[in-house]
């Protein structure tokens, strides 16, 4: 069993500026998805709690975004990708929206957290498509990473086998930029 699903096609080829401006436009749309979803919540669910605790949610938080763009000799020269790192309410998000990787039915894309050789980690893997074709990934980082910016970069990679412990071809990679706390 594979951890997420091949790549399905790619959707004709856009400007990078035009395609980075779609891709920022898709990931704020999925951000503001997950936000409503966390945000809202099941009342039913949750314990009663005094009027004054209620009031006080943590609002979401940007802890990291990764602009990647392809490395020098990568495969797919035009692809582009967009990787934001979301805490809201102790939970950390993975949103990731890419364009550009070329299709395959043998083989997926991973999404890593990069420092080293020995010192990296899957995150998550491209598993659907948007109405555009994007590759979109949403999910919460594996419970194991505690600090996902601690790592310099992240790295989308072609991965073979369904439970890969090193990344594969690299085709798109960009530094870990940590979120200010500042408003």
């Amino acid at each position: 069993a594979t951890p997420f699903a091949p790549a399905p096609s790619a959707a004709p080829r856009v400007s990078r500026r035009g395609g980075a401006i779609l891709i920022a436009a898709v990931l704020a749309a999925i951000v503001a998805a997950v936000l409503v979803i966390v945000l809202t919540g099941n009342d039913d669910e949750k314990p009663k709690r005094a009027a004054s605790t209620t009031t006080a949610s943590t609002q979401p938080t940007v802890k990291a975004q990764v602009n990647l763009t392809p490395p020098k000799g990568a495969p797919a020269q035009k692809a582009l990708a967009i990787v934001q790192i979301v805490s809201s309410n102790g939970q950390n998000v993975v949103n990731a929206v890419a364009q550009g990787l070329p299709t395959t039915s043998k083989a997926a894309y991973g999404i890593w957290a990069y420092t080293s050789p020995s010192e990296t980690r899957l995150i998550g893997g491209f598993n659907k498509t948007d109405n555009k074709g994007h590759l979109v990934y949403q999910g919460a980082l594996p419970q194991d990473v505690t600090d996902v910016t601690r790592y310099k970069e992240i790295l989308v990679t072609r991965e073979t086998s369904g439970n890969p412990t090193k990344p594969g071809t690299i085709y798109l990679r960009g530094p870990m930029q940590v979120g200010s706390t500042g408003g």
